[in-house]
């Protein structure tokens, strides 16, 4: 089939196509589609992530502080079940003096009084020093006043009003009585350390110190007496 163009040749256009121009120019045009394309979808994928890292971030942030307060939680349980422990085994260590104290008051000859009884804890191994003026820990310090009646309170209980410190390990059970009294005669008192002898609570009983009191006509004792396994 043949064209003819029937106007003049003033007017006549050369409508000829350059096809590898025109692919030429499409490839440049898809290249830089494609070019444009992917950078979009790299910086919406940039930003997305960098949201979701703050997002993480405010989570991990959110986290740690549950996470401090399990570890404190954790943290409170150990010492709670420190203190339990600590607590039993001073149930099972416990000591009730009550009965020697009565024993104590049954063996009083008529003219001996007792002004104090002090309950103390006393490592013969390390100790260098007289049995009794070891250092002591714990305490309990009974007075009592100088009359006939004897009745004095038993057991290791603190002061009222008064929290017992919460130790890392138990605290040693009390192996020294301490008796500190008066009496109007020597014998008296000879009779009073023999009849601890007797008693099955202590091991060794040991006169400290005698002294007259010239001013109220009496005399002045001290006696250390060892317990028998912490006086059970």
């Amino acid at each position: 089939m043949y064209k003819v163009n029937l106007l003049p040749p003033e007017l006549q256009r050369d409508i000829s196509i350059d096809i590898r121009r025109l692919v030429k120019r499409v490839a440049i045009f898809l290249v830089v589609i494609i070019l444009v394309l992917g950078y979009s979808i790299f910086l919406y994928s940039f930003f997305s992530t960098k949201k979701e890292i703050v997002e993480t971030e405010k989570y991990l942030n959110e986290l740690q502080v549950t996470v401090k307060k399990i570890e404190d939680i954790k943290e409170q349980r150990q010492k709670n079940e420190q203190s339990v422990q600590q607590f039993k085994e001073l149930v099972e260590k416990r000591l009730t003096w009550s009965y020697v104290l009565d024993d104590l008051n049954y063996n009083l000859p008529v003219d001996v009084w007792l002004a104090s009884i002090e309950l103390s804890f006393t490592d013969l191994q390390a100790s260098t020093e007289t049995v009794g003026q070891a250092p002591e820990q714990p305490k309990v310090h009974v007075p009592q006043a100088q009359t006939g009646t004897r009745t004095v309170p038993g057991g290791q209980s603190l002061p009222a009003g008064q929290k017992e410190p919460l130790l890392s390990a138990s605290p040693p059970v009390p192996n020294t009585l301490t008796v500190v009294g008066y009496s109007r005669t020597v014998p008296s008192i000879g009779i009073f350390i023999n009849n601890l002898h007797k008693m099955p609570y202590f091991t060794k009983v040991t006169l400290n110190e005698i002294a007259e009191d010239e001013n109220n006509a009496v005399i002045k004792f001290k006696i250390t007496a060892m317990t028998k396994e912490g006086g059970r």
